[in-house]
């Protein structure tokens, strides 16, 4: 019976339904191919010579192979033995750079040392070695293993023997403490003891301040104290101290001053002459690439993790407390935000006042950089902002502190959590970081210096319709301010001097304050440099001071070298009025959960901030040699 397919295909038309074409190259029906669609009636198909039916092969029909050359074999068989042990060779590879280098730093330390490139690379070695060290203890089944077995067995025996021992060294570090002061600080300089009354006064301040006064941990609070007189001690009271903090800063102004190179390429040579937009900013871009290189190579995780955790031993703090301190000392406020991000709204009311009075007591890395333009020395600014840290936590524990919780026990992994891939996207994004950074600080600081002389002149021109000449807030400030100035230890020549510092850095914002600042630090070096040539100086009554040989004028004259120290360690903090608006907002970004709760504390956190700047600028004062 001979088949129609084309009035079939007409039938199907007219109908309007599918039809089903039967292949004939297989007649079983268990392996018949139908091919169903639906046609649509008001569609002309063309007659079916016009279409071309492809054969379709058999089932059984063995498909064509891709031919695979042999070298293709080879590189295929090495890459999935690379990615089969890459760990293994991973850790080869970096066992063969680390030779490679140590052999290098032989070489070189035994055909040259003495010099300071030798002490660098000795040191910067000794660094390494400390860091890739401890990862591979910590890689360890011993060290695992040795970790579990510190189990108590017998809690009651440990907790009576922690006690003891902790009693102990609150007495032999008192003890230590009193004999040093008794020994050096009143035989040889009892004008720094007025310091030490500050440090009471203050103390006293914050207690009065607190909400929950019966749960005060002093604990906290002695070995806060006790931490800042240390580190204090170290750097300003010894050789080697002093020479280690001078070192980093060398090392790191030769860093920062390598981002001339860009700005001189960017902008020309006539860069120089725009410090701050010119110069700042391309510093403050580099600085931050690196520290986003530190960060992606868990270096900066490391000191941060370390560091933070020997803060919350000793001061008994909850990690995250104590990390969020340490990062202060590297990064801003919003940077250290992000690095305890996952763990904002697992924290209690208290420890969030923590975090936030961290941010506003001390100085970021970045800012460092930006000040450090205005004349301030760096040394000054480093040695402040580390011992702002355990002095923040003494401060935000008296004003607010907590119980004892189960968050307290809890285990912090911190790492990069950035999601930053590789080196070139951490070049990047911290590059981009330093730029926005710089933009907001630009932008605040045309903003608040516009309002502070707008402000200014309205309360001159109050003052002068009242018959009060030249009142400004200036004045105000540094009267108001002038007893606290005076217990930190600055000489009474320089208390108005310094009270208007503080109270435009409390009012206003900190980069006015130590742009002043830097003018009293470049007075003095213009003064020394006219007194080693001359002896005539010349001091107007409103406390200029006039150069006759070089017809130049001082304004405001200079500060002694125990003011300029007490001064820059008081000012080391971003405890001001402004900066409050900046930290609800980087909260709000990040917890906006908590944002109620802290605009509360807002103001009494920006009070504890500045005590505890004001706390580390008293630890400097007593041991101002």
């Amino acid at each position: 019976m001979e088949f129609d397919l084309n009035s079939s295909r007409r039938s199907s038309l007219e109908n309007g339904s599918p039809m089903t074409i039967v292949s004939t190259n297989d007649t079983s029906p268990t392996k018949r191919r139908r091919s169903s669609f639906f046609i649509p009636t008001n569609v002309e198909l063309p007659p079916i010579t016009e279409i071309e039916l492809q054969p379709i092969p058999k089932d059984d029909e063995p498909a064509e192979e891709e031919k695979v050359l042999f070298i293709d074999k080879i590189f295929n068989t090495i890459q999935a033995t690379v990615i089969k042990h890459k760990t293994i060779l991973k850790k080869i590879a970096s066992a063969v750079l680390l030779l490679l280098y140590l052999a290098y730093v032989v070489y070189s330390l035994s055909f040259r040392f003495g010099d300071e490139g030798s002490w660098r690379l000795l040191i910067c070695t000794i660094l390494l070695l400390m860091y890739v060290g401890w990862r591979i203890i910590t890689t360890l089944s011993v060290y695992q293993s040795f970790r579990k077995s510190l189990g108590p067995k017998n809690p009651e025996n440990i907790t009576k023997a922690k006690k003891i021992v902790r009693w102990v060294l609150y007495f032999v570090v008192l003890a230590l403490i009193i004999i040093y002061i008794g020994l050096t600080v009143i035989q040889t300089s009892p004008r720094n003891l007025i310091s030490l009354g500050g440090i009471f006064v203050f103390i006293v301040i914050l207690f009065l301040m607190s909400n929950n006064k019966a749960n005060i941990k002093w604990h906290t609070v002695f070995w806060g104290l006790s931490l800042q007189f240390g580190f204090a001690l170290v750097i300003l009271r010894t050789d080697w101290g002093i020479g280690a903090v001078r070192w980093i800063t060398e090392r790191f102004s030769e860093f920062i001053a390598f981002s001339d190179n860009g700005s001189a390429f960017i902008f020309s040579e006539k860069y120089k002459e725009f410090d701050i937009i010119f110069k700042a900013v391309p510093s403050v871009i580099v600085f931050c690439a690196a520290i986003a290189v530190l960060s992606y190579l868990g270096a900066l995780a490391f000191i941060i993790r370390n560091f933070g955790g020997f803060l919350g031993y000793c001061l008994q703090t909850n990690p995250v407390e104590s990390i969020n301190a340490a990062t202060n000392i590297f990064m801003s406020g919003i940077e250290s935000l992000m690095v305890i991000n996952d763990y904002i709204d697992s924290l209690s009311t208290s420890q969030i006042f923590c975090i936030y009075t961290n941010g506003v007591s001390s100085i970021a890395g970045s800012a460092l950089v930006v000040f450090a333009t205005f004349g301030v020395p760096v040394e000054y600014l480093l040695t402040a902002s580390v011992m702002s840290a355990p002095a923040a936590l003494v401060a935000s524990k008296m004003v607010y502190p907590s119980k004892k919780s189960k968050d307290d026990d809890k285990k912090y992994v911190f790492g990069n959590q950035s999601g930053i891939n590789s080196f070139m996207e951490a070049l990047s994004t911290g590059g981009m970081q330093g730029l926005q950074l710089m933009i907001n600080v630009l932008v605040n600081l045309l903003i608040y210096i516009s309002l502070f002389a707008f402000v200014n002149a309205a309360v001159t021109w109050f003052g002068d319709r009242a018959g009060v000449e030249e009142l400004t807030l200036e004045k105000i400030f540094s009267y108001v301010l002038w007893p606290l100035a005076f217990i930190m230890g600055i000489d009474a020549v320089d208390c108005l001097k310094v009270a208007e510092m503080l109270g435009v850095r409390m009012f206003a914002t900190l980069a006015l304050s130590y742009i002043q600042l830097g003018v009293y630090f470049d007075n003095k070096e213009k003064y020394n440099e006219y007194s080693a040539l001359y002896n005539n100086t010349v001091l107007t009554p409103g406390g200029d001071i006039f150069l006759p040989n070089w017809n130049a004028t001082l304004e405001n004259g200079i500060l002694t070298d125990r003011s300029e120290l007490i001064a820059t360690y008081a000012m080391c903090g971003f405890a001001s009025i402004p900066s409050v608006a900046i930290s609800l907002g980087s909260f709000a970004a990040l917890a906006p959960n908590r944002l109620a709760e802290l605009s509360k504390l807002a103001m009494r956190g920006l009070i504890a901030g500045t005590i505890a700047s004001y706390l580390t600028a008293c630890v400097a004062g007593l041991l101002f040699a």
